[in-house]
């Protein structure tokens, strides 16, 4: 099934890149793929 959904990532030297490879949109979805790793969030919202 196709959405039509496109991911709109921010201007951020190499994050296009890494984009599903080291830079995942969910800790919490992609916990297994980042368990044992430091990580970092980018966010926007007031949350």
């Amino acid at each position: 099934m196709a959405s039509g959904l496109v991911d709109e990532l921010p201007d951020v030297p190499g994050l296009r890149e890494r984009w599903r490879r080291d830079v995942v949109h969910c800790p919490y979805c992609h916990g297994w793929e980042v368990r044992d790793r430091a990580i970092g969030v980018l966010a926007t919202g007031p949350l």
